[in-house]
């Protein structure tokens, strides 16, 4: 099979596998944040507040439907991307418009489908077994992105899952992208790392410039990958962040006191690491036999 009709076969199990992911990105944190008021309530306990009334879904239940009319979504609408454009937008039962996110997240994980098959096509990597653990690695960094540019959180159901995964598949036959060794030393250097970075900007500054699922989406990054690449990973996250940032502020899109999650950013240069690795292990290669 040649690289170019396995990218294309795999983009299209892209767009299948976004439909999930546009659920999860959509529900998971609206969940995570329902939690955590009723938490704050049953701690604090402040006279006259009540609890907020629960969610009216969970994470796998009820199946896709219109947040207008809850009307169940035949499969014919389910079509990614092109039951969007057939229903140009619009709920086909109250007209009620849908979510725009939801078509660029399909396209979104189809294009990274491809280029992540695309990628490790022309690597040193088994195939057999290192595509299937990228493209999982791809669709969470890429359903953690959306959820930090929306909510800026990124859960731990997610950054933990994620390293375990790392952890594991690391952990046989010598690892698969990296020593097991590595990989631990990686999970715990990402998550230390940048926290001593975050507790000393709070010292000088008094204001906390990092959260903490960005300490643990590093560290999975260093379970996937080792501890070699995590200085390439967080200077392309720093860069990245500080030319889309300012680019922002000069477009006044942005003001200066306004957050930007760096998870998105720690997550495009995860991904990078990997895909490119061939490259990446060149640049690194004084640090392996440190």
């Amino acid at each position: 099979m040649t690289p170019e009709f396995l990218s294309l076969l795999l983009a299209l199990l892209g767009l299948v596998l976004a439909v999930p992911m546009t659920i999860l990105v959509w529900r998971l944190p609206r969940l995570l944040l329902q939690k955590w008021e009723c938490e704050r309530i049953a701690t604090l306990k402040p006279e006259g507040e009540e609890a907020p009334p629960p969610p009216p879904f969970q994470l796998l239940s009820p199946g896709p439907h219109c947040d207008a009319c809850h009307t169940q979504l035949r499969v014919a609408e389910l079509i990614p991307l092109l039951s969007y454009l057939r229903l140009r937008g619009s709920c086909g039962h109250c007209e009620a418009r849908l979510r725009r996110c939801e078509p660029l997240m399909e396209l979104a994980t189809a294009l990274l489908f491809a280029a992540t098959t695309w990628l490790l096509a022309a690597s040193t990597l088994p195939l057999g077994y290192a595509l299937p653990a990228a493209l999982l690695f791809s669709w969470m960094l890429l359903a953690m992105t959306f959820i930090d540019l929306e909510h800026q959180i990124l859960p731990d159901e997610m950054t933990l899952g994620l390293m375990a995964v790392g952890l594991l598949v690391n952990s046989f036959n010598g690892g698969l992208f990296t020593t097991t060794q590595s990989a631990i030393i990686g999970a715990a250097a990402g998550y230390f790392s940048l926290w001593l970075v975050a507790q000393s900007f709070l010292l000088l500054t008094g204001k906390e410039g990092m959260g903490y699922g960005d300490f643990k989406l590093l560290a999975a990054i260093g379970a996937w990958l080792g501890w070699q690449p995590l200085m390439i990973v967080v200077m392309l996250a720093a860069v990245s962040g500080s030319v889309v940032g300012i680019t922002m502020l000069l477009s006044r899109h942005l003001q200066r006191d306004t957050p930007i999650p760096f998870g998105p950013y720690l997550a495009m240069a995860g991904w990078v690491c990997l895909v490119w690795d061939t490259k990446i292990q060149h640049l690194i290669r004084p640090l392996t036999h440190l």
